[in-house]
Formats: C-alpha cells, sequence, structure tokens
C-alpha cells in the first residue's frame, strides 16, 4: 500500500454539501478497493484560474474560478484506477492530480 496526495480542481459552485458528496464517492471507492481515505478538506474556494477550463458532460461550460480539495489517502497502487474511474464520472471534478507519498509500513 502506499500513500497518497491528491489535488482536485471542482466547480465553484459545488459547495459543503458537494465536497460532502464528493468525499463519500472517494472514501466508498476506496473501501471496495481496501484503501483508506485520511483526509479531505478544502484548500482553496474560489481560487482564479491561470486559464479556462472546461467542464465535462452534458452541458459543457467554461469556468474561470474553482474551488481546490485536498485528500489524503492510502491505497493498494494496482487499485488506483478504481478510483480515477470514479472521479471521471463526476461532472463537479474539473481535474485532480495523483501524488505519490511513499510505501506505508502496514
Amino acid at each position: 500500500m502506499r500513500d497518497y496526495e491528491m489535488t482536485l480542481v471542482v466547480v465553484p459552485e459545488t459547495g459543503n454539501d458537494g465536497v460532502e458528496d464528493i468525499r463519500k464517492e472517494i472514501s466508498d471507492a476506496l473501501q471496495k478497493e481496501s484503501g483508506e481515505l485520511k483526509s479531505l478538506s478544502v484548500w482553496k474556494e474560489r481560487q482564479k484560474l491561470a486559464y479556462t477550463l472546461r467542464s465535462r458532460g452534458a452541458q459543457k461550460k467554461k469556468y474561470n474560478e474553482a474551488m481546490y480539495l485536498l485528500a489524503e489517502f492510502r491505497l493498494d497502487t494496482s487499485k488506483l484506477g478504481r478510483l480515477k474511474y470514479v472521479l471521471d464520472l463526476d461532472e463537479r471534478v474539473l481535474r485532480y492530480m495523483n501524488i505519490n507519498k511513499g510505501e506505508t509500513n502496514g
């Protein structure tokens, strides 16, 4: 198992209820793959983006601002695809990036 840190860029209208929904989606996906969500917090609210991002899904919309979330979790590397699949399906998530923080002891 490895420790990961993930930065998520989500639509600015997400709000607290939306952040909780995203937390539940990530937590459920990790639990199904024997992983663990350590934390998920709002890093920045309504931050201006360096460039315009387009949303996915039926209603394509351009965003100049976004909310940044920071998640820390533990998961086996071979099972990371499930989490990526869940995030790709969520239209509130504009972008995300994983960073490998290293092996865990246990």
